[in-house]
């Protein structure tokens, strides 16, 4: 019987440390600058704030995101997925959005911002110059708004970040993109389902930090030399509670 006990209390205490891991949801991305890549595709998003898909243009591959460790504090979160890179591509949007308060919260607290004009996809990424890496099946793309004002923000920590370039210490600034999960099309393909439709991203700033790396990629769009310039923000999984359009 105590044995019985003991074996319960330990896989329920796994279960506690894999859940603060993030192992049921999304990983922590720091977000890297890289030299600009032009590039031209038409796409159709669909997303929660949206009834219809609405026409998207990408113009060109600007960020460049690696899954990463985080410490703050005594919270320690690891890597899900080591094969989980998102590429971020400017996105245009013919059709103007209205201005969004959203409400919500992540490990650092609850937040409340206005976000309005999208301004990046995040596409899911083959890393092909990481050894062993196999394309993350089961990530899904983001649509990323500006947040155009901070109404309620808890105050933020000192970070140490760990991912495949290294690792670094840097004070979090404020919330600059708030990122929902979509449904991406192109010409007349039915979109995916959607793998996790609760989990968004909450994007921060971050102090320039430069980094000199130069990759090889591979998403739904193609095959991408990268030359990666300077750490600059960090995407945190984040769970929307409120959503109010004006």
């Amino acid at each position: 019987m105590k044995r019985s006990f003991f074996s319960t209390a330990a896989l329920a205490f796994v279960l506690v440390l894999a859940f603060a891991a993030g192992a049921a949801g999304l990983d922590h991305f720091q977000v890297y600058t890289v030299k600009e890549v032009q590039v031209s595709f038409d796409v159709k998003l669909t997303d929660q704030f949206a009834t219809a898909a609405k026409k998207g243009h990408l113009s060109a591959i600007t960020h460049f995101a690696n899954p990463s460790r985080k410490v703050h504090g005594t919270t320690q979160i690891g890597i899900e997925n080591t094969n989980a890179h998102l590429t971020g591509y400017a996105l245009k949007q013919p059709q103007a959005e209205p201005v969004r308060t959203v409400r919500f919260k992540n490990q650092f607290g609850q937040h409340s911002v206005d976000i309005r004009e999208p301004r990046f996809l995040l596409v899911p990424t083959q890393k092909t110059s990481h050894a062993g890496s196999e394309f993350p099946k089961t990530l899904d793309h983001y649509k990323c708004y500006a947040v155009i004002k901070l109404n309620t923000i808890p105050a933020l920590p000192v970070v140490k970040l760990g991912d495949q370039f290294g690792t670094r210490n840097a004070q979090v600034g404020k919330p600059v993109l708030f990122c929902t999960p979509v449904q991406k099309q192109r010409h007349d393909e039915k979109p995916p389902d959607l793998f996790d439709a609760k989990n968004h991203l909450a994007i921060y700033d971050l102090p320039p930090l430069p980094k000199a790396v130069s990759i090889k990629t591979k998403d739904q769009f193609g095959a991408h030399q990268l030359n990666v310039l300077s750490s600059v923000m960090l995407a945190v999984p984040t769970e929307k509670q409120v959503a109010v359009p004006h």
